[in-house]
């Protein structure tokens, strides 16, 4: 089948929001291994958004360990003395430009579409997130 990396990179959120709900075992096992497979998919993915994070991004001054990308700036108003401005940030419409060129790159992977019981609790974002990972029946 066919993916981009953002399809692939969204999935892993809502799948793991199917993991704890309880299905049938056959269910389970190809939620399991379908878990597996778009983890190891989404290595590359994440090191290069952690790598364009680092590049455009500033660490957090009260979480050191976080990367931020601020999508405006204050600067000082030129016209009106100790007043700022919020002027966009140029480093944040790079790392959205990179990113979703990142996003869009298409990947041909083997992956088993897993058929899940109708009763499981999805939101439509979630639904439409595993579109082509899960049928539901």
């Amino acid at each position: 089948m066919k993916l981009t990396n953002g399809e692939i990179f969204d999935s892993k959120e809502h799948l793991q929001g199917l993991i704890p709900q309880t299905m049938p075992a056959l269910s389970s096992l190809g939620l399991q291994k379908l878990t597996q497979a778009i983890n190891l998919l989404l290595v590359p993915i994440e090191e290069t958004r952690m790598k364009l994070l680092k590049e455009y991004g500033e660490v957090d001054k009260q979480n050191p360990q976080t990367i931020r990308i601020e999508p405006m700036n204050l600067v000082p108003d030129e016209n009106n003395e100790g007043r700022m401005l919020s002027v966009p940030n140029p480093k944040a419409e790079a790392f959205v430009k990179d990113w979703m060129e990142i996003r869009a790159v298409e990947n041909d992977v083997e992956l088993e579409i897993v058929t899940v019981p109708s009763t499981i609790e999805i939101s439509v974002l979630g639904l439409t997130a595993l579109e082509k990972f899960i049928k539901v029946k």
